[in-house]
């Protein structure tokens, strides 16, 4: 779908920042392919109060979105930059008196919305698959869903973003740790993520090497590289929710499995 209004997407951050609070007519357009709905989100002036968008004028925000008052999928969306992982792209925004968490979504030069194709819709004859960049980047996030402990880990949860590389990006952005007095929760990877890298990195797969190569940067030393990664990772946090600041003691317990 497109419009001849002013596309805002562009000049949003997608940084997880909150956007304000806005009436429910800005809710103008809403459409689905496939399994996916998608809205556009027509502004026409500042939010009731304090907000982003108070400098960007009118226009529409074209996006995913769905009802939430949890900030975590915003704080797991910024902890990937940590990791050397794309961001999906996340706003928060009050509409009437429900809080939304919306997605970026990919837009053409001609204004019209990209369907992210899900991993396990690729076609078996597709070029992605004797990418080596686009397979590594797929074991990256692979094995970043699974330290930070994601729920619905699969193909279906994993999107191709187009643009001047193809991308892999997760949809899944709830944790199954739920419990704050515990950090050593659960093993690491299940048999569902282990086929899943088998299938796009092959047998021989190291983990530790994947990891390394993501966070140490040649770093020797590891621990030091932990300690800094915890205090990035509860940063970010903090700018949050104060109370999620367990996550960070649980993402490090499962990182050190493999690097200490």
């Amino acid at each position: 779908m497109s419009t001849s209004t002013e596309i805002l997407n562009p000049r949003l951050p997608w940084d997880g920042s909150y956007l304000g609070t806005y009436p429910e007519h800005i809710l103008t357009q809403r459409w689905i392919v496939d399994d996916v709905t998608y809205w556009g989100l027509t502004i026409r002036e500042g939010p009731l109060g304090d907000g982003f968008l108070g400098d960007l004028g009118d226009g529409v925000i074209f996006c995913i979105k769905r009802k939430s008052y949890d900030v975590l999928p915003c704080i797991i969306d910024d902890i990937k930059l940590l990791f050397a992982i794309p961001r999906r792209g996340t706003h928060r925004i009050t509409i009437g008196k429900t809080h939304h968490v919306i997605y970026y979504v990919p837009i053409t030069t001609q204004g019209e919305v990209v369907w992210e194709t899900p991993l396990s819709r690729l076609p078996k004859d597709s070029d992605l698959y004797e990418d080596s960049n686009f397979k590594a980047c797929v074991g990256h996030l692979i094995v970043f869903c699974d330290i930070l402990a994601l729920s619905a880990i699969s193909e279906k949860n994993m999107s191709i973003r187009p643009g001047s590389v193809f991308t892999p990006v997760n949809t899944n952005d709830n944790t199954i740790l739920k419990n704050p007095k515990k950090t050593g929760q659960g093993t690491m990877l299940n048999k569902i993520t282990k086929s899943m890298l088998t299938k796009w990195l092959g047998e021989d797969t190291s983990i530790p090497a994947i990891l390394r190569a993501l966070l140490c940067n040649g770093e020797e030393d590891v621990a030091n590289t932990i300690t800094t990664l915890r205090w990035n990772i509860e940063k970010i946090i903090r700018s949050y929710d104060i109370k999620y600041v367990w996550y960070a003691s649980c993402i490090v317990d499962r990182l050190s499995q493999y690097l200490i």
